[in-house]
């Protein structure tokens, strides 16, 4: 019976070869003999697939579950998730994609996982809660409306119970990114593992203590690739990027020596002459034998959700004396590691003897777009100054045997050479002083057995600020505090043979390397320091002016021009004996932003994109211009822009403009497969066109007529309650829409396609005669194609198309709806095979009130059972849809708009 043809399933090549076993193989079976052959080969096909590798088994087969009351063939995305880069096993039960949703079992990613979430489910309410730490959502089994911390939103998908017949379990699958991200947890869609990656605390164990670790989880490239750090990114504590030691430092493009002594906790790595010795748990290490200060520790940390350890060691003091370029970039979160050169740069004049190493754009290029143009290390003659400063280490306790009671007399502040120095005296020999930072920027002094006056000092144009005495009465105690007026700074304390004076040495800052280059579509001068350098930044047209209070600069004077895209040159200098100016020059066009981490400011200049286009986008440079997507909502008076990967903070700082008063908002977000959607929302129907201009996208907007060459509207008949024609349950509106629209699509809006589609209806929705006819000249269309399927006698059959009298005016190509009506009358026969009814005329209001040449065509009679045969067939739908589409394009072709 006609109801009874449907789309056949999918099946396997097993499925398929079972089929024709039953169905043909059968009716030939005449004796013994030919059955024993046929069981030899069920014996073989058996075999088959026992030693069939089992992705290609699943492949095969794919899933067999049912949901929404369907049994179904899955052979969609099988979608997999991980945790801090570990999987998740959903080997068996994999989640699944429905309506452009990834959808995850809750038990097994959030309730049974590492994440260890708190989750239940009432069979009675068919309610889901779920909760990690205070964020929790409350959800219902197919509804849209979710309760996120109490609050009421829309997630993208519903959550639907479904069984995997494979191994007979029923899970509870919800949208994967929105139940994510509503636990406060990270979320990205990974397109080649078809992964939904999710991100959350580090439980870490180190300094013997367990951390949920938050902070950044941090890459590491090395001379342009990336490093695959699994389970174990790099993490930011005190400011200081720890990377991690033996993957790194023994990666292809280091490969240093190595060797971790497990009994005395000392690593030791060598590179380029130059030797490292770590002791785990200690702020110090030997750099060539000399003793070095470190912003942080070298640690062993380990991940408890893998039961894994691994020594961390702070990147930038590693990498820079092992003898390499290191940068932190804080818009990808990556460790950037870069061969240094040893060639002096030959441009731009020094104002100093000493000599820095420069390394020039081509001898140093990381890809296409990502170059050092200049990198300035510590300067000879100020080399033994700056190893002096880093290499001071004080003592905690500075006693003398004495009993005497010290008289703290005076404190006094004098210079010597660049650094600031505060003499402590007494009448009586000190006893015992206690230093320490009591935050990061007040050093602390406690003397015991002392006297003194409560007082504060203070002072200007100096590194200390104040200088505050209290005197403790009942413990006989003296707490000086010096107050800095610097972020932190290095200091060293000493103690007078006769120990009646305690000298306390304020140092400045002193910059280590100031490296300018090309990454990541931006022009950006890195300066470090022994610690943060504490800036004052200001700019006018063409320069950026970067001074630094009390900060030596020990790259030494420099001035170089620089042929960047943004920026044209850059100049060291020390105006006064310890202050340091870093001038940027660039072009006039460019703007800048701040970056900041561990001991290193970055600049960070972009162009400012000036053009002719509506709306301009920079393109991050690591995206091809190719893998970006874009879709037109005319509809919805919106069109939308992909980018893949997520960009979110990338457009924060890179803000896209627009120049166009027909543009009413842009909105960025992430899309359910974790891409970045650009939405440009506009006030009326417009068209868009992009272009290619390098490092960014040019959009053009406007009337469609002004934005595209040829303009076709199609009209799927009827829909919504108004069903047209019926016959054996199949509906006249659903044969139109997927031939139209379904399939159609697929040829109008294909990368080869000159046409412009805008269709009367996307869905099945009651749209009215008038709004159709009046769509055309809404769009500015060129042709108008509606598309209908007649009824009649049973032996009534074939393809007639109409057009209207009274709309058969000539357009300015020539073209009349007579004219269009014969082309897709002979083409559509020709084509299809189908019996030719002729071109009519009818008033049909959609034909008749129409502004452009307009034709209706009626493909075939559903009352005829040929007919209905092939109106019901997908290929045959198809193939409908190509042959209008070709058809269309032939008549643009012979009869061109001239636009």
């Amino acid at each position: 019976m006609f109801e009874n043809k449907k789309k056949q399933p999918n099946y396997s090549v097993i499925q398929s070869f079972e089929y024709k076993f039953t169905n043909d193989v059968d009716k030939k079976i005449k004796n013994r003999s030919y059955k024993s052959y046929i069981s030899t080969l069920v014996f073989l096909l058996l075999l088959i697939i026992i030693l069939m590798p089992a992705n290609i088994a699943n492949a095969a087969s794919g899933l067999s579950i049912s949901y929404n009351g369907k049994n179904v063939n899955y052979t969609g995305t099988k979608v997999s998730a991980t945790y801090n880069g570990a999987q998740i096993n959903l080997h068996s039960t994999p989640g699944i994609v429905i309506n452009d949703v990834a959808m995850i079992s809750y038990q097994d990613v959030f309730q049974n996982s590492v994440i260890k979430a708190s989750a239940s489910y009432s069979s009675t309410n068919k309610i889901i809660i779920i909760k990690v730490g205070s964020n929790s959502i409350k959800m219902t089994l197919g509804s849209k409306i979710a309760y996120v911390n109490g609050i009421k939103k829309t997630m993208d998908g519903v959550p639907v119970k479904v069984t995997y017949h494979n191994v007979n379990a029923t899970k509870i699958l919800v949208p994967a990114r929105f139940v994510t991200e509503s636990l406060k947890l990270g979320y990205t869609w990974n397109s080649q593992t078809r992964s939904s990656e999710i991100t959350g605390p580090l439980h870490l164990f180190y300094d013997g203590e367990n951390h949920a670790y938050t902070g950044t989880k941090g890459k590491v490239s090395v001379h342009g690739t990336l490093l695959n750090l699994s389970t174990m990114p790099s993490i930011v504590l005190n400011d200081t990027a720890l990377i991690r030691a033996n993957k790194v430092l023994k990666s292809t493009g280091i490969n240093a020596s190595y060797n971790y002594n497990s009994t005395s906790k000392v690593l030791t790595v060598s590179k380029n002459g130059n030797t490292i010795k770590f002791t785990m748990g200690s702020n110090y290490a030997y750099v060539n034998g000399k003793k070095y200060s470190m912003p942080t520790s070298a640690r062993i940390v380990k991940n408890t959700d893998t039961a894994s350890s691994y020594i961390m060691v702070p990147g930038s003091f590693t990498i820079t004396n092992l003898g390499y370029n290191y940068s932190w970039s804080n818009a990808i979160k990556t460790s950037v590691i870069t061969k240094k050169t040893n060639s002096t740069s030959t441009s731009g004049t020094s104002n100093s003897s000493s000599t820095s190493t420069a390394t020039s754009t081509s001898s140093s290029s990381i890809n296409d777009t990502d170059k050092v143009y200049l990198s300035l290390g510590v300067a000879s003659s100020l080399s033994e100054e700056y190893k002096h400063v880093t290499s001071i280490v004080n003592s905690d306790i500075i006693s003398a045997s004495t009993n005497t009671k010290a008289e703290i007399s005076s404190i006094t502040r004098t210079m010597e050479g660049k650094n600031e120095v505060y003499t402590i005296t007494s009448a009586n020999p000190f006893q015992n002083v206690q230093t320490s930072y009591v935050s990061s920027n007040v050093i602390g002094l406690n003397i015991s057995n002392s006297v003194s006056v409560n007082k504060t000092d203070s002072y200007s144009n100096s590194i200390v600020g104040k200088v505050i005495t209290t005197y403790d009465s009942t413990t006989s105690n003296t707490n000086i505090k010096f107050n800095l007026t610097t972020t932190t700074a290095k200091y060293e304390v000493k103690m007078s043979e006769d120990k009646r004076t305690i000298v306390v040495q304020v140092y400045n800052n002193y910059i280590n390397q100031v490296v300018a280059k090309r990454q990541s579509a931006a022009d950006i001068v890195s300066i470090s320091g022994i610690y943060l350098p504490a800036a004052k930044i200001t700019n006018d047209q063409t320069n950026i002016y970067i001074d630094l209070p009390y900060t030596i600069a020990s790259t030494g004077a420099k001035s170089t021009s620089i042929s960047g895209v943004s920026l044209t040159g850059l100049t060291v200098s020390q105006p006064t004996n310890n202050s340091t100016r870093i001038t940027i020059k660039k072009k006039s066009s460019a703007s800048y932003y701040t970056e900041s981490i561990g001991n290193t400011l970055s600049i960070v200049l972009t162009e400012s994109l000036t053009s002719s286009y509506d709306i301009t986008i920079k393109k991050p440079s690591e995206v091809s211009y190719a893998s970006i997507s874009n879709g037109d909502y005319y509809y919805k008076n919106k069109f939308i822009i992909t980018i893949p990967g997520d960009y979110i903070s990338y457009y924060k700082s890179h803000p896209i403009t627009k120049n166009n008063s027909s543009i009413s908002k842009i909105t960025v977000a992430l899309n359910s497969a974790g891409n970045t959607r650009i939405s440009v929302y506009t006030t009326s129907i417009l068209g868009y066109k992009l272009a290619n201009k390098g490092s960014y996208i040019g959009v053009t907007v406007g009337k469609p007529k002004s934005i595209y060459k040829n303009i076709v509207v199609l009209d799927a008949g009827h829909g919504g309650h108004d069903s047209g024609t019926t016959n054996h349950g199949t509906y006249e509106k659903n044969i139109a829409f997927d031939i139209l629209y379904k399939y159609g699509k697929s040829y109008f809006n294909s990368s080869t396609s000159n046409i412009k589609v805008y269709y009367t209806r996307v869905d099945d929705t009651f749209i009215t005669l008038s709004d159709r006819a009046a769509f055309a000249s809404k769009v500015g269309a060129d042709l108008f194609i509606s598309l209908h399927m007649n009824s009649g006698s049973t032996t009534a059959n074939g393809t007639e198309v109409y057009y209207s009298t009274n709309n058969n005016y000539k357009a300015s190509s020539g073209l009349t709806s007579n004219i269009l009506a014969t082309k897709f009358e002979n083409g559509l026969c020709k084509t299809l095979g189908n019996n030719t009814r002729g071109v009519k005329t009818a008033g049909f209001y959609v034909i008749k009130n129409n502004s452009v040449p307009a034709v209706l065509i009626e493909l075939g009679f559903l009352s005829n059972s040929a007919d209905y045969e092939k109106l019901t067939d997908p290929d045959y739908q198809k193939k409908t849809a190509k042959a209008i589409y070709d058809i269309t394009s032939s008549i643009f072709t012979t009869y061109p708009t001239g636009r």
